[in-house]
């Protein structure tokens, strides 16, 4: 069984509002495992030690969870790809 550890992770947040911020973290774990758990085959990638997912665009007034669907789809991305 393949698994997947993140000991920490840091998200800078710009012209978001902390609520937005902080409902788009709450769920962010069930994201990511709802994302990889559509993805097909195992994936042989070795233990990254830090991964950049660089800078995502919104525009003002996007939804806690199109951006927490974001942040989980790059992650899910960086991981598997």
């Amino acid at each position: 069984m393949q698994s997947v550890k993140i000991d920490r992770l840091e998200i800078r947040l710009k012209g978001t509002s902390p609520g937005v911020a902080r409902s788009a973290a709450a769920g962010l774990g069930n994201e990511v495992l709802g994302q990889l758990s559509k993805r097909s085959g195992p994936s042989e990638k070795k233990p990254a030690k830090t991964i950049d997912l660089d800078t995502l665009e919104t525009v003002r007034g996007t939804r806690s969870s199109d951006l927490r669907r974001a942040i989980a789809a790059r992650i899910v991305e960086s991981i598997t790809s």
